[in-house]
């Protein structure tokens, strides 16, 4: 965790989320027994910090992104969401024998599970496709953009009742 957290943001958050899925590949198949350790030893009900912690920083990459309104899905979903695929696909790639892996799975699975929960994935498709509207995509960089600033503009209950009128918009399934 302390080497995600260490490397420099390059001011382009989904490509900050490449280089952290990356990185999290790199370090299990350089460290397999560790990883398995931290990773692949979950029980029913039971969430380990490092989990929660891994889970946390790709939250933090993807607030940046949800405030440029690259998102069209909450930053916790997103996270949770490419966390897990990034975890499958590093537990997949460490059962292979090294020379038969075959690491062109890790970056089609990145790129579809970042392409999943972009905004691109909306303006590509069209909202017809992908139930998102530019709306959704506005709620979620606005929601991200006041949960991130502290704002003082409102009354500590009206921005709870807007954040979460907010995420009832950002969480709608059409537009």
């Amino acid at each position: 965790m302390a080497g995600e957290r260490d490397f420099a943001p390059s001011g382009q958050p989904l490509e900050d989320i490449r280089r952290m899925w990356d990185n999290h590949v790199q370090f299990g198949l350089k460290q397999p027994e560790l990883y398995l350790v931290m990773f692949g030893n979950i029980r029913p009900e039971s969430r380990p910090a490092v989990v929660a912690d891994a889970e946390g920083l790709m939250e933090e990459m993807l607030n940046k992104a949800a405030v440029a309104g690259q998102l069209n899905v909450p930053p916790r979903e997103a996270a949770r969401s490419i966390l897990a695929a990034n975890v499958g696909v590093t537990l997949m790639l460490i059962t292979e024998k090294a020379p038969e892996r075959n690491l062109e799975l890790s970056t089609m699975t990145r790129d579809a599970m970042i392409f999943a929960v972009s905004s691109d994935q909306a303006k590509s498709s069209g909202p017809e496709a992908s139930g998102k509207s530019s709306v959704v995509v506005a709620a979620i960089a606005l929601n991200a953009a006041l949960q991130a600033s502290h704002s003082d503009q409102l009354s500590s209950s009206e921005l709870k009742l807007f954040l979460e009128w907010l995420h009832r918009i950002s969480t709608s399934s059409t537009s």
